[in-house]
């Protein structure tokens, strides 16, 4: 066993050199991509969607008291939207270049833009495409459900909002939720790129380009491990998703959200959680179980929301009512994306910390918890 690992080691160390070669020899002969400002391109146009506001984070304390996060004021940049003349993308990705091949600085998720530096040579090698192109994706990251409704649906409400019409739209639909958005959304299916083009880079008249939301800070972990850490979402997030929070059929206002059919972070105790919380009204619920208009309506009409940490939580963006979060960490990960969101959304949040198994190998976003019912039963005590 130990040979087969050493022999692997060496052959994927061996395949890296060799991609890493290769790579240098395109750079050679395509040349490397370089940057530019978008404040300095004479080929964008921009046009301000919202001003600048600054941002300020309570404190983040668990219902221990311990406090994870420190508050801290940080400003939101202007959101604005670009028209880029003649400009290059790839379908799929967020990164945007203009008609001679240099890629726009400020346009990534990155703290500096990843494609600087890199080989001209899948750029140089664009179709052409008549019209404009509404430019939604964002690398893969909007496969994930909670960065699909928060960063990519930013970048919808952004087009929207400047009533810029487009004749094509890089909209990603890898997943079940991504093709439900889209029949959701009433965007025309003959508005979608064609085939033809998806597999090139594509060069049109005019790329519709909203900005990025996409914020983060490093954050060291108790077992040393270091993660991304959101830091702000803009004020006007509150109004992106107004127009699916309708008047819901749904009876129950007291939800949880079960983790106990899927791989990683589940309540260990659930049947003692569920015995619990029972006690005050809540029903259990299976996300995975539910398509994305039960969801919706689901929380449409909840108002007290418990569950661990994970993305179904990103659904508290249709609550139509006031309402509380109780969120569950593991003991050794913390994660400040819904704290943040419920801060915008004017949600009532609260949380605590799990047991977790101890490992210095598993990732600690994957431990299993143990919940604490007593700390738990005090928290549901107080509910009114």
């Amino acid at each position: 066993m130990k040979l087969r690992l050493i022999k692997f080691f060496y052959l994927n160390s061996y395949l890296k050199l060799i991609k890493l070669i290769f790579e240098q020899i395109e750079k050679i002969i395509f040349g490397k991509i370089k940057e530019i400002s978008i404040y300095d391109c004479k080929e964008i146009e921009i046009k301000k969607i919202y001003p600048s506001h600054d941002f300020k984070m309570t404190s983040l304390k668990d219902i221990d008291g311990n406090q994870y996060i420190k508050p801290y004021k940080i400003n939101v940049p202007q959101a604005n939207i670009y028209n880029v003349k003649n400009g290059i993308f790839v379908p799929g990705e967020e990164e945007i270049y203009t008609s001679d091949f240099q890629v726009l600085k400020e346009i990534t998720a990155q703290k500096k833009n990843p494609k600087k530096g890199k080989s001209k040579k899948k750029i140089l090698k664009y179709k052409k495409l008549s019209g404009r192109v509404l430019c939604l994706s964002l690398s893969g990251l909007e496969r994930n459900y909670y960065h699909f409704n928060t960063e990519f649906l930013a970048r919808w409400h952004l087009h929207k909002m400047s009533n810029i019409e487009y004749d094509y739209i890089d909209f990603d639909e890898k997943n079940h939720f991504q093709r439900y958005f889209f029949e959701l959304l009433n965007i025309p299916k003959e508005k979608k790129i064609p085939k033809a083009f998806q597999s090139f880079a594509i060069k049109a008249d005019n790329l519709i380009v909203p900005g990025l939301i996409n914020n983060w800070e490093y954050f060291i972990l108790p077992t040393g491990h270091k993660r991304h850490l959101k830091q702000y979402l803009p004020n006007w997030f509150k109004t992106i998703h107004k127009d699916f929070r309708k008047k819901s059929k749904s009876k129950y206002e007291r939800i949880y959200l079960s983790r106990s059919k899927v791989n990683r972070r589940k309540v260990i105790n659930e049947g003692e959680v569920v015995k619990l919380i029972s006690k005050y009204n809540f029903k259990v619920f299976y996300m995975e179980d539910l398509d994305v208009g039960e969801q919706i309506k689901l929380f449409n009409n909840a108002k007290i929301i418990i569950a661990p940490h994970g993305s179904a939580i990103a659904n508290i963006v249709f609550c139509s009512k006031p309402f509380k979060l109780f969120e569950i960490f593991p003991q050794n990960f913390f994660d400040s994306s819904h704290p943040i969101s419920s801060l915008v959304l004017d949600c009532d949040y609260s949380y605590m910390i799990a047991e977790s198994v101890k490992s210095s190998i598993i990732d600690p976003q994957l431990e299993d918890m143990y919940v604490d019912c007593k700390k738990l039963s005090k928290w549901l005590e107080k509910l009114s």
